[in-house]
C-alpha cells in the first residue's frame, strides 16, 4: 500500500493576480472536415497517436486505427479467443516498446499487442472480486514506462515489469501530468500533489477551488480550470488568473507550444509562450460541437481532431490557408491593389480585401472577364460588354447581332497590340 504522507503546508487566502488577455485581431476560419465511415456518427471517447504516426480512436462500439483513406477496427467477439474484452473504450497509451494500454468501461485494464493483435485482461489487484467489471476513466504513461491507471473506485500505478500497487482509494476526476524534469503531478479533491517515488508517497502542495481540468504547459508550468476561469500555475506559487475571451469549455493538449481552447462563439489558438490567443472561427454548421465535444486533441503535425458524441472532425491545414469566406459565386477573379474583382452567376463584384466588404457593379449573370489597359471588361448571356474604367465608371459596349437572344459572351482576352477579343456562342 502506499500511503498519503501528511503534510502541513499553509494555505493563504486566494491571491490572485490577472493577466489581461493578448486576443490578435486576425481571425483565422478552422476548416474541420468530418471522418466518415466506420467512424461516422460514433461516440467518441478518446483519441491519441502512436509511436509511428498513425492516430487511434476509442468508441463506445470499438477500438479503430485510422489510414489515410480506411479504418480498422477491432471489437469484442465472444468466437474470438483474446478479441476486445469490452467495447466501450474510454483511455489508450503507448509505452516504449509499442504495447497499448486500454482503459475500458466495464472491463477495466487491458494488453494489446498490435503484432499478434491480441487483448489481455489484466487484474488490477490480484484476487479482489470487486474490481471486475471496473470502469477505467483515464491513463497516463511516464517517460519512465510507469503507468497511472485512473478508475472508478482508486487510483493505481504499474510499472511494466511489477505488480500493480495502489496509490489512493479516491476514483474518479484525477488529472496526472509530467513535468518536463519527471515529476509526477497530481490534482485531485481540490488539492495539488506532487508524487515521491523513492518514498512512494504524495506530498500536498497547494489546495485550491473546485479544480476540473489540469494541463502541463513547461517544466513545472500548468494551467488549471476552476469553475468557469482558467488559471496559469507554477509550482511552488500561487495560480494567476488567465484572462480569456470568453468562457473556455475545451482544452487540448499541448504541441509545440500551442493549445486549442474551445469558447462558445470561437475556437482559440494559445500560445502559451507569450499568452496569447488567435480567433478561429468555425463553420456554422459546426456550431453544435460545444454541446456534444468530448475530445480535443493536437498531433504531432499540429493538426486538430476533435470528437463528439456524434463523430470525428480532423482540421483541414489548407482551411488555415484561407483568412476569410466570400459568400459570392466566382467565375473569375481579377486582383487589382486592394481590391478583388469576381465575376460569377450574379454579376460583377468589387471586394475591399481591409474591410471585407463585397459590392455588387453588375447584377447580371457573368461568364468572362479579363483585365486591360483601359479597365476591366465583363460579359455574359447578352450582346453587351461592360467597362468599368480607371475612375469606377462602367460604360457598355453593344456587339451587333442578328440574334441577340442567344447571344452569349464566353471569352475575353486582349493581345499585346491591346486589341480586345470576344468569343461568343455565334
Amino acid at each position: 500500500m502506499i500511503y498519503l504522507r501528511l503534510l502541513l503546508f499553509c494555505l493563504f487566502p486566494w491571491m490572485v493576480f490577472s493577466q489581461a488577455p493578448k486576443v490578435s485581431n486576425a481571425i483565422d476560419f478552422l476548416r474541420l472536415n468530418p471522418i466518415e465511415g466506420e467512424l461516422d456518427n460514433q461516440y467518441i471517447s478518446s483519441i491519441m497517436q502512436d509511436r509511428e504516426g498513425f492516430i487511434w480512436v476509442g468508441t463506445q462500439d470499438g477500438l479503430y486505427k485510422l489510414f489515410e483513406t480506411n479504418t480498422k477496427s477491432y471489437h469484442y467477439n465472444p468466437q474470438k479467443h483474446k478479441s476486445l474484452p469490452a467495447n466501450w473504450v474510454r483511455a489508450m497509451v503507448q509505452d516504449s516498446e509499442g504495447i497499448f494500454w486500454i482503459g475500458t468501461q466495464g472491463e477495466g485494464l487491458i494488453r494489446f499487442d498490435q503484432d499478434t493483435e491480441e487483448f489481455e485482461k489484466i487484474d488490477l489487484i490480484e484476487g479482489d472480486t470487486a474490481l471486475k467489471g471496473m470502469i477505467i476513466y483515464d491513463l497516463f504513461i511516464t517517460s519512465k514506462d510507469v503507468l497511472w491507471i485512473e478508475s472508478e473506485n482508486a487510483l493505481y500505478r504499474k510499472t511494466m515489469s511489477g505488480p500493480v500497487e495502489k496509490v489512493n482509494d479516491l476514483g474518479g476526476n484525477i488529472f496526472i501530468n509530467e513535468t518536463s524534469n519527471g515529476q509526477i503531478v497530481l490534482a485531485f479533491n481540490n488539492t495539488i500533489y506532487v508524487y515521491h517515488e523513492s518514498l512512494k508517497e504524495l506530498e500536498p502542495v497547494y489546495q485550491a477551488e473546485n479544480i476540473t481540468k489540469m494541463f502541463q504547459t513547461g517544466t513545472s508550468n500548468f494551467i488549471l480550470k476552476m469553475n468557469d476561469d482558467l488559471y496559469t500555475y507554477t509550482l511552488g506559487q500561487s495560480p494567476v488568473l488567465l484572462e480569456t475571451p470568453e468562457i473556455i469549455y475545451g482544452i487540448s493538449n499541448m504541441v509545440n507550444h500551442t493549445m486549442f481552447f474551445l469558447g462558445k462563439t470561437y475556437m482559440y489558438e494559445y500560445h502559451v509562450l507569450n499568452q496569447s490567443f488567435k480567433k478561429l472561427e468555425m463553420p456554422p454548421d459546426l456550431n453544435h460541437v460545444l454541446g456534444v465535444l468530448q475530445a480535443l486533441f493536437v498531433d504531432r503535425q499540429g493538426t486538430l481532431w476533435i470528437g463528439t458524441n456524434n463523430g470525428l472532425y480532423k482540421e483541414s491545414i489548407a482551411g488555415r490557408l484561407f483568412k476569410h469566406v466570400i459568400p459570392v459565386h466566382a467565375r473569375r477573379i481579377i486582383p487589382d491593389d486592394e481590391k478583388l474583382f469576381i465575376v460569377g452567376k450574379d454579376g460583377l463584384f468589387e471586394y475591399e480585401m481591409e474591410t471585407n466588404t463585397l459590392k455588387n457593379l453588375i447584377p447580371i449573370r457573368m461568364f468572362s472577364a479579363v483585365k486591360t489597359s483601359h479597365g476591366i471588361w465583363t460579359a455574359g448571356l447578352t450582346n453587351k460588354l461592360y467597362q468599368l474604367d480607371a475612375q469606377g465608371m462602367i460604360k457598355t459596349h453593344e456587339i451587333p447581332s442578328d440574334n441577340k437572344n442567344l447571344f452569349k459572351i464566353y471569352g475575353i482576352v486582349q493581345d499585346k497590340n491591346e486589341f480586345l477579343w470576344v468569343s461568343s456562342w455565334e
